[in-house]
């Protein structure tokens, strides 16, 4: 009886340590990422590391905290290149939603001050876009009343696409 109470305990820590740290089953591995999707087929001709294709020294690096966020970025940016859209930059997760950033898109978010005249005062209350664009400079335009030439300004709050949802179609 003792030893099939060992042989029992010896079999069981393992997958018991696994499911209490989160850790794959040792000698096992997984298409799962810690977001509960699958782990989509990367194109050969994707231009970007996924984190899941990075070496384990690469990802130990990364804050435990950042793992599921930097999974679904990839993500949902694989899905968006295997649907044939291949003009993003990148992109970012930014309150739970993903925004593809496009090199000519701006996204734009407008707040205002009430002056003591009862006059308002419109301004860029945030802004989104590609590093390669000069920010500050569009913003100056913006708030000026001027469209900054090459950049299609696009709603803040109305863009941006739920990674869960887009996901799971």
């Amino acid at each position: 009886m003792k030893s099939h109470q060992w042989v029992l305990i010896v079999y069981m820590v393992p997958f018991v340590l696994s499911v209490i740290c989160g850790c794959t089953i040792l000698g096992s591995e997984t298409d799962r990422s810690v977001t509960g999707f699958e782990y989509p087929e990367v194109p050969e001709d994707y231009p970007r590391r996924v984190h899941w294709q990075r070496s384990e020294d690469e990802r130990v690096k990364i804050a435990p905290e950042d793992v599921g966020r930097m999974e679904l970025l990839s993500m949902v940016m694989v899905k968006l290149w295997s649907e044939g859209d291949h003009d993003f930059a990148g992109g970012v997760i930014t309150n739970g939603i993903f925004y593809p950033l496009y090199p000519d898109v701006a996204y734009v978010t407008w707040d205002h001050s009430e002056k003591l005249d009862g006059t308002i005062s419109w301004y860029v209350g945030h802004l989104l876009t590609t590093s390669n664009n000069d920010s500050d400079a569009i913003i100056d335009q913006l708030e000026n009343g001027e469209t900054p030439e090459g950049i299609r300004i696009v709603d803040y709050k109305s863009a941006g696409i739920d990674p869960y949802e887009f996901l799971s179609k």
